[in-house]
């Protein structure tokens, strides 16, 4: 649930022109990341640098999907908003992180390339 909402708050935030968001990626990217929850295994547990590190992630690859030339103070900014927020709000659930997401599907978000392989392996 943490990353599901943390993740639709980031789609409706993103701003400008090319940042348009559908209704069927909100749908997607809540769908996506509510699953890991049901999803994670009893493998070693991650620690909240690598909880860090995937929404980092997953936040660089969101914004540069969206514009593949953003500057990169720009994505440190979305990064830094999108900790901020996970942290400040309890809704977020930010906290179980690390029992929500497995060890497996960490290792294989953090080696994918774009949005939609991260999802898949976060699905997984």
């Amino acid at each position: 649930m943490l990353l599901s909402r943390l993740l639709l708050w980031l789609l409706a935030r993103r701003g400008g022109s090319a940042a348009r968001v559908t209704q069927a990626k909100l749908e997607r990217a809540a769908l996506v990341v509510t699953s890991c929850s049901a999803l994670a295994s009893c493998h070693e547990p991650l620690q909240r640098t690598e909880c860090d590190q995937l929404l980092d992630h997953y936040t660089e690859k969101l914004v540069r999907s969206e514009n593949p030339r953003v500057a990169p103070h720009v994505v440190v900014e979305k990064q830094r908003l999108a900790k901020d927020l996970a942290r400040r709000e309890p809704m977020f659930e930010y906290d179980r992180c690390n029992e929500d997401v497995s060890r497996s599907q960490y290792d294989c978000a953090m080696a994918a390339s774009d949005v939609d392989s991260i999802e898949r392996c976060l699905t997984r």
